[in-house]
């Protein structure tokens, strides 16, 4: 999966070939449309599968997140990294769902400052819609919040967020 944003280009890569266990999650970047690419980053850091990654884009600011299977087939994960200066390096991974459940298909939105991230979780005991935002760029989050609370199925959230 590539993702750009023109000018300066931004690209995300996900790599998932059977050659290359475990799977993870590669960051490159471009200031000029494509023509040169900065060298690989590689944004996640598991001895389990990491997949399932969205990027967002606001001013210098790259946010990225993915799901990882964590240790032990225990459970996924929602996972965030952020870069300040045009993704040139990147911040520490912070672990956004960190529960028992399987926490999958996230989604992610910003809007100046805020980044927003929605997921599906199964911690409850049936699927939820979770969600978490930080007002500060991603430096930290909120606590968590179940905003389905359903007795039903909960499923494949979408997210968008406005200035203003």
């Amino acid at each position: 999966m590539y993702i750009f944003k023109p000018l300066p280009s931004w690209l995300i890569h996900y790599l998932n070939s059977s050659d290359e266990k475990p799977t993870k999650v590669f960051f490159r970047a471009s200031t000029d449309g494509g023509d040169n690419i900065i060298p690989t980053e590689t944004l996640s850091n598991n001895p389990s599968d990491s997949f399932e990654p969205k990027i967002n884009v606001s001013g210098n600011s790259v946010h990225v997140i993915w799901t990882e299977l964590q240790a032990l087939l225990t459970g996924h994960d929602i996972f965030f990294r952020r870069s300040t200066d045009d993704g040139d390096s990147f911040g520490p991974i912070i672990n956004l769902s960190d529960n028992s459940g399987n926490s999958t298909v996230p989604e992610m939105s910003t809007s100046g400052t805020d980044v927003y991230v929605v997921w599906q979780d199964t911690d409850p005991g049936n699927n939820e819609i979770f969600f978490r935002r930080s007002t500060v760029n991603g430096d930290n989050f909120d606590a968590t919040q179940n905003i389905s609370d359903s007795a039903g199925i909960s499923h494949t959230p979408q997210l968008a967020s406005t200035i203003g």
